[in-house]
């Protein structure tokens, strides 16, 4: 069941012809940070944490190395668990989904984002392979990102999901939204539309700083309530985000663990120091 209400609340797309297992692998490829605050990805730049949400957010730069359980509880899943690698302005993302009846998906990802001085944009190429009932499939597809500076405490991106893709990948998605900075309070929004059948989706999260090493975030999706937070190191961090549906179904939670150099240190500098992680 909860796996049915994560498709729903996370997924940016849904795939023509695939399992529940594989759409949650795709649509559900979230993040514990981008989780945390509504999993409102388009505009937040976190480096290669946000690989699949929108590949220019690799134009901030590495090196950075971030390991996610994406499932802490196994409540919905026997393992579900995914590593980001990030080397400069390119990225690396390895997924792995597995549930209860033994079917699993595995979900590869390469990125590289520009950094500019009005736009940042981002390319992405993923490939998935499928295990279902003893039968393998392959896919791959292809996400374009960009994201604007139109002033110091704003952020504009919008997403191309799987613009080029084979025959057997999901349908073409489109991803738009804002992040706003306001003092130690950001507020993010993401809207998403797919085609066929047509359908919108929004949503909408709160990061707030309390203290330089502690940030604290909340979102909505889809009948679903977000929580989350990150403690920060000098060369590390901890991220955790739990999920609550509004139909009373198990929550989720999730434990990120990052090791490397501060993404904002490579931001713009005429924008202020941003809480993205």
């Amino acid at each position: 069941m909860l796996a049915g209400v994560l498709l729903v609340a996370m997924a940016p797309f849904q795939p023509i012809a695939a399992s529940d297992l594989l759409r949650e692998a795709l649509g559900g490829q979230t993040t514990t940070k981008l989780l945390g605050k509504g999993n409102t990805g388009a505009a937040t730049q976190i480096g290669a944490e946000g690989l699949l949400a929108n590949p220019a957010s690799l134009a901030h730069k590495g090196p950075l190395y971030t390991y996610e359980t994406l499932d802490l509880r196994t409540t919905a899943h026997s393992d579900a668990q995914a590593h980001f690698v990030q080397l400069g302005v390119f990225g690396l993302g390895f997924s792995h989904f597995k549930d209860t009846l033994g079917n699993e998906v595995n979900v590869t990802a390469f990125g590289y984002g520009n950094h500019g001085k009005a736009v940042d944009w981002g390319l992405s190429y993923q490939t998935w392979t499928e295990t279902q009932s003893g039968v393998q499939s392959q896919a791959w597809g292809t996400d374009l990102g960009v994201v604007f500076h139109p002033a110091p405490i704003l952020d504009i991106g919008a997403v191309a999901h799987h613009f080029l893709a084979s025959e057997n990948a999901p349908q073409l998605a489109w991803e738009a939204g804002w992040t706003l900075q306001l003092g130690p309070l950001q507020w993010s929004f993401s809207g998403d539309y797919t085609p066929n059948p047509a359908r919108v989706m929004t949503h909408h999260g709160l990061e707030f700083e309390i203290t330089p090493a502690l940030s604290v975030r909340t979102g909505w999706m889809n009948h679903v309530y977000t929580l989350g937070a990150t403690l920060e190191f000098s060369i590390f961090n901890v991220s955790y985000a739990a999920l609550y549906p509004e139909s009373g179904a198990n929550a989720q939670y999730m434990l990120a663990l990052a090791l490397g150099k501060d993404n904002d240190d490579n931001a713009n500098p005429q924008q202020p120091r941003r809480r993205l992680r």
